[in-house]
């Protein structure tokens, strides 16, 4: 988790603009400023790729697709000076490993790029495992998409489980996806925007679209089904509101899916089974301030240093405050419109004063809330009625 934080602070780091000025400036004034700034620019990411290299040195190993083979074992081993050894076992053909050696250079994408001549030079730092690219630096998409992902040589396989690369997620929610699924056997992949489209592709070559439909609730209240029909064939989709292991990735997931899909030329349904998760809106990641809770307004004086406060990070899926009383953290799953906050943990002081508004807090924040942004603020609802109101903080 502190990759990730660090990625976090290094893209800001990174994606800080400066202001332009109309005033006319001395040429020679200019190009001094020019080649300073240049200069400063160069210094800052030298420092950022030195703590990087840092961060990221270690073994990353995977299995990845072989044309002529049953499978390449890949184990890459990174430096902190920036220096790399990579070997290449071809499965099927040879027992020995092919081995490679040079330096890498960091760019201010996070791309790696190794000094080898051949194929399967770039990189990108993914949590916690390194992206494989294609010859043009591009990721690879699709079903084998994951099978180009390097994970750290340590990472035990009984406590692997991760959550998906908040980067890849951060790229689902521009892309409006709200909720995605993944599985195998063979491979296939399912994307859904709830107001535009369904997009289900295999590794066996089918590529399904079909418009957003509406869904349904079955007998069992935790599950939801989903049933698009157009001329090219019929998809049944159900999502379990249950955890999900992917075995072969190591990542864990919240819903279990179910995909029945058949062409319009088929007479039965094929099934695939696999995991899933709605995409986090990340317009709510910040930090506010508590305005209302339950129709009572906060005054920030009334509370000193202790200013009732709540911190959502989609990336993590936790939040983080403090009720004016005591401070509390706690999990939080992301549904369209909607947030399903886990129970939280408090500290336990003992209060005299705002014992009320502490206490609705707490009350406010538990369970299934909806969501809306309203005058430039954020609104918290339970069955219709708003339980509170935030501000973000500047």
């Amino acid at each position: 988790m502190k990759n990730i934080l660090f990625l976090i602070l290094a893209f800001q780091l990174l994606s800080c603009g400066s202001t332009t000025s109309t005033a006319t400036v001395d040429p020679h004034t200019q190009a001094h400023l020019s080649k300073h700034d240049a200069f400063m620019a160069e210094q800052q990411q030298q420092a950022l790729n030195k703590k990087l290299a840092e961060k990221i040195q270690g073994v990353y190993i995977g299995k990845i697709p072989c044309a002529d083979c049953s499978g390449i074992l890949y184990r890459l081993e990174l430096f902190a000076d920036q220096m790399y050894r990579t070997e290449m076992t071809y499965e099927g053909k040879s027992s020995e490993p092919v081995v490679e050696s040079g330096e890498y250079a960091l760019d201010k994408d996070y791309l790696i790029t190794l000094s080898r001549s051949s194929d399967m030079k770039y990189l990108k730092i993914g949590n916690p495992y390194l992206i494989l690219l294609d010859k043009n630096g591009q990721e690879i998409t699709g079903s084998l998409a994951k099978m180009y992902h390097l994970y750290p040589e340590d990472m035990k396989k009984e406590s692997s489980a991760v959550e998906p690369n908040p980067n890849f997620l951060i790229k689902k929610f521009q892309e409006g996806i709200d909720f995605y699924a993944t599985g195998n056997e063979p491979f296939w992949n399912l994307d859904m925007d709830f107001e535009k489209n369904i997009r289900f592709t295999t590794m066996d070559g089918v590529q399904y679209n079909a418009p957003a439909v509406q869904p349904s609730k079955a007998a069992d209240a935790n599950v939801i089904r989903y049933r698009a029909v157009t001329e090219a064939g019929e998809l049944i989709i159900q999502i379990f509101d249950r955890p999900c292991d992917d075995t072969m990735a190591d990542m864990k997931f919240e819903n279990e899916v179910r995909v029945e899909f058949k062409t319009s030329a088929e007479k039965d349904f094929k099934t695939f089974n696999g995991c899933g998760d709605y995409v986090p809106d990340f317009r709510l990641h910040d930090i506010y301030v508590i305005r209302e809770v339950d129709g009572i307004t906060v005054n920030p004086q009334d509370f000193g240093k202790n200013v009732p406060n709540l911190e959502i990070n989609a990336t993590e899926k936790r939040i983080f405050g403090h009720d004016g009383c005591n401070s509390f953290r706690g999990s939080v799953r992301f549904k369209p419109g909607t947030l399903v906050f886990g129970p939280l943990a408090s500290t336990l002081m003992a209060c005299i004063h705002n014992q009320e508004i502490s206490f609705k807090i707490g009350k406010a924040l538990d369970g299934e809330l909806q969501y809306k942004f309203e005058d430039m603020r954020l609104s918290f609802y339970k069955q219709d009625k708003k339980v509170m109101v935030l501000q973000k903080v500047d």
